[in-house]
């Protein structure tokens, strides 16, 4: 009688596992396969966030390297606000992450537009290329947009990112 209730024991333990297994692909499948339609929104979202992260974590180090001196908005211009070039703890002048020539003046708010060679340098990452729109940092220190054209995805629900919102 022992027998058979360890047999049975590893009866359930195989189906059991054998259910988790298909389970565990099921999902891996789905994963793989089941969400690559990612919307417009969706992909120009995930992009923003990508780079609004990586623009927070270069502010936060280089006002670490400066000992907080500056402001974000001298840290991405590279200039203080007389005009005079900031310089890093290495004594180099401090790369500026805008085109201070391109600046949009809106609701009280200053926003320049991002430099994508000097991006790639100091972020070393590359800008999300978008149909009809320009990426700005506001403020010093949030990622904004600009739109030339309006693409077809865009909703009032992303209009926070627009220059010169909250």
């Amino acid at each position: 009688m022992a027998k058979k209730e360890g047999i049975k024991k590893h009866t359930v333990i195989i189906v059991l596992l054998s259910a988790a297994c298909m389970l565990l692909v099921a999902l891996a499948i789905f994963l793989l396969f089941g969400n690559n339609s990612v919307s417009g929104s969706g992909k120009f979202l995930q992009s923003t966030y990508s780079l609004q992260n990586k623009l927070s974590l270069y502010i936060g180090k280089t006002a670490s390297d400066t000992f907080g001196a500056y402001t974000n908005e001298e840290l991405v211009t590279g200039k203080l606000s007389s005009g005079e070039e900031i310089k890093g703890s290495d004594d180099d002048a401090l790369k500026a992450l805008v085109d201070t020539d391109e600046k949009i003046e809106e609701n009280g708010k200053i926003a320049y537009k991002i430099n994508e060679e000097n991006l790639k340098s100091l972020l070393n990452t590359s800008m999300p290329s978008f149909d009809g729109i320009e990426f700005y940092i506001q403020d010093g220190q949030l990622v904004k947009v600009k739109i030339t054209s309006k693409p077809e995805w865009w909703n009032e629900d992303l209009d926070f990112l627009l220059v010169g919102q909250d």
